[in-house]
């Protein structure tokens, strides 16, 4: 049976729309996707994007379309979606012809190509595997028909090859196990690491917050920051929305960050009403110290306010500190994209970095062999970002771990260990090396300066103590003893050490509140002895 395939045109939307109700059913949540004139438009020449269909006998077996991109002047991205697809399509070879076609027009204007598949369905999966596409990442829950669905990605690049760079941050070992792995399916040269030690941009600062639109944010780029800004971040490539990529017609929205009543930085984003998901486009700033505050105000904003199940940004492997304040603050790589970022150098490399802020079940379907081995990789990220909510909760409220974000806080909080104490048993003895510290989890713990002699003083749930360990390591200058059933978090100085110097951002600041936490005893020591002696 001859397979036919060809552009569609708006005489096309009968045909396209019966094979969406029979993909996808009755009940997607636009409607739009079931008006006949909605249809037409959207296959009419000329609309911004395109639609192919593979036909056999005069019945549509299979549709992918190009999305319209962003900006089509700079566009190095051919974007496929709204995956249309009989069953019977992949059997008679319909679909292969189809994705074949589509795959070489993408390649033959110089694009990369790049697609997404459900990660419930085996058929595509082996479909884009078999025509030489690369699983590049897997983002969980990232679309919301009859559930949450996981989806995975998938590129093409043919000739087209980024320019640069060819190094990436050390510091990022989580989105440089995902590049190593994408790059070298692609036969792209591997990043060299470089032992940057990028410790990320400040979290905190005096900056206040306020939303504007569009024209405000125009507005400012030309009058205050001379049009001389480039975004921070990687624009979106298409502005549709849920699994089937419609526009939404809702406007930009832009969250400004000012200090002393001037615009020091902006962000912009769209809300997806049909994923319930936010997703970041650009962010300007005139000032490093402001991005970071800036896009963790709009993570929490997005949960607190628009109820987001999750937040999506792209972000350049050229930005490491960037990427590294998204990790602080619990965002986590989910799909890295050769060269999908345009600029003054060329393409480049963009780590798509996603926050959920609800639970996720790990995918239990059957996957192909390439996307396995990237959705292990993702799903690993998360179980260890979901290990410890209460501990890390716990870190966050102490005085020591203050100005740490959440994805120190959980690396932080994979050092502890638990330990049970009964009451009257010792944590540790006079003299003995200080190479531990402890938080009090349940329970209480005294401190002795003497045999006989009353405590000096008591520790309680959620207070640490023998945090000094992690200044000098001394021999203990007391003793410790559980009162009462304890259970105690205890991390080693070592263990401490060896991330301090992997993350010295984290050591420094742990360390500088230890410092004024010490400076401030010290105070209410001489005030008491001055006391005293009066």
């Amino acid at each position: 049976m001859a397979t036919r395939v060809r552009q569609a045109t708006g005489s096309d939307a009968g045909l396209w729309v019966d094979l969406a109700k029979l993909c996808l059913g009755n009940d997607y949540l636009d409607r739009r996707l079931y008006d006949l004139e909605w249809a037409a438009a959207q296959l009419a020449e000329g609309a911004g994007g395109e639609t192919w269909l593979a036909e056999e006998d005069g019945a549509c077996q299979a549709s992918i379309s190009f999305l319209p991109p962003l900006d089509a002047r700079q566009n190095t991205v051919a974007n496929l979606g709204r995956n249309l697809f009989r069953p019977e399509s992949f059997s008679s070879g319909a679909v292969a012809a189809l994705l074949k076609e589509i795959t070489a027009i993408g390649l033959a204007r110089a694009q990369a190509v790049i697609a997404r598949v459900e990660a419930a369905d085996l058929a595509q999966q082996n479909l884009f595997e078999s025509e030489g596409y690369i699983c590049t990442g897997f983002q969980p829950c990232k679309h919301l028909h009859r559930g949450r669905r996981n989806i995975l990605f998938y590129a093409c690049l043919g000739q087209f090859e980024p320019r640069g760079p060819f190094s990436a941050s050390a510091s990022l070992p989580q989105v440089d196990g995902l590049a190593r792995l994408v790059r070298a399916r692609l036969g792209l040269p591997l990043l060299a690491p470089v032992a940057d030690s990028a410790a990320g941009l400040p979290l905190e600062s005096d900056l206040e917050f306020r939303e504007g639109t569009a024209a405000d944010l125009q507005r400012w780029l030309v009058e205050e920051a001379a049009g001389t800004l480039c975004s921070e971040t990687s624009s979106g490539f298409h502005l549709g929305f849920g699994l089937m990529r419609i526009a939404s017609g809702l406007p930009l929205r832009v969250l400004f960050a000012t200090r002393a009543q001037k615009v020091i930085a902006a962000l912009s984003f769209f809300p997806d009403e049909q994923d319930r998901c936010v997703r970041l486009i650009d962010a300007f700033a005139l000032d490093d110290t402001a991005i970071g505050p800036l896009l963790g105000q709009a993570a929490q904003f997005a949960k607190d306010h628009l109820r987001a199940a999750y937040v999506e940004v792209d972000m350049p492997i050229s930005s490491p500190r960037l990427l590294k304040t998204a990790e602080r603050l619990g965002f986590a790589p989910v799909a890295y994209l050769p060269g999908f970022a345009t600029r003054a150098a060329g393409a480049v490399d963009v780590v798509k970095m996603v926050k959920l802020h609800g639970p996720h079940a790990p995918e239990q379907g059957e996957l192909a062999s390439q996307a396995r081995t990237v959705a292990q990789i993702v799903e690993r990220t998360f179980e260890d970002m979901k290990m410890g909510v209460a501990i890390i909760d716990l870190l966050r409220t102490l005085a020591v771990f203050q100005g740490l974000g959440d994805g120190e806080l959980r690396r932080l909080a994979a050092l502890f260990t638990q330990r049970l104490f009964r009451p009257g048993e010792r944590v540790f003895n006079k003299d003995d090396s200080g190479c531990e510290a402890y938080i009090v989890l349940r329970g209480q713990v005294e401190i002795f300066l003497a045999e006989g002699a009353g405590p000096i003083a008591a520790v309680h749930q959620g207070e640490i103590f023998g945090e000094l360990a992690f200044l000098d390591g001394a021999p203990r200058a007391a003793f410790a003893v559980a009162s009462q059933p304890t259970i105690l978090l205890v991390v080693q100085k070592s263990a401490f050490t060896d991330l301090a110097q992997r993350e010295p951002h984290l050591g420094l600041v742990i360390l500088r509140n230890i410092a004024v936490e010490m400076s401030q005893r010290l105070r209410q020591t001489n005030l008491a002895v001055a006391a005293a002696v009066e």
